[in-house]
C-alpha cells in the first residue's frame, strides 16, 4: 500500500512540474510541388522546433506539438535553402482546426531557382 501511495505521489509531483502544454495534432497542408522542411517557433522564441517534411500536394499530421503561444512562426526550406517564414495567430490555427496551409508562394521560390519538383 505504501508503494502505491508513493507511486501516486510521484505522479502528482511530476504532473505539477510539467507546465508545458501540447497541441494534440497540427496538420500541414502543402499545396506546392516540393517536399518542404518545416520548422516552427513562438513569436518571442529563438529556438526552432522541427515539424519535419511536409510532402508535396498532401496533408500531413504532426502529433503532440508543443503549444507555442499566441503567435506561431513557420519557416520553410528546400535543398538546404531557406524559403521564408509565415506568421499565424493561435486563434486562426484553432479556427482552422489546427490545419495550416503552406502559402503557395513558398513553392514558387524553388521553381524560380530552377529546382525540379519533388518526386513522391
Amino acid at each position: 500500500m505504501r508503494r502505491l501511495a508513493l507511486f501516486l505521489s510521484v505522479l502528482l509531483l511530476l504532473g505539477a512540474c510539467n507546465d508545458v502544454s501540447y497541441v494534440e495534432r497540427v496538420f500541414l497542408v502543402n499545396p506546392t510541388d516540393y517536399n518542404l522542411l518545416v520548422d516552427v517557433r513562438g513569436a518571442d522564441g529563438t529556438s526552432w522546433l522541427s515539424l519535419g517534411i511536409a510532402r508535396r500536394n498532401i496533408e500531413s499530421v504532426n502529433q503532440d506539438v508543443i503549444d507555442l503561444g499566441d503567435t506561431w512562426v513557420f519557416r520553410f526550406s528546400y535543398a538546404g535553402e531557406e524559403l521564408g517564414e509565415d506568421r499565424i495567430s493561435r486563434s486562426d490555427l484553432v479556427r482552422n482546426r489546427w490545419r495550416y496551409e503552406i502559402p503557395e508562394r513558398v513553392g514558387e521560390i524553388p521553381k524560380e531557382k530552377g529546382y525540379a519538383p519533388s518526386i513522391g
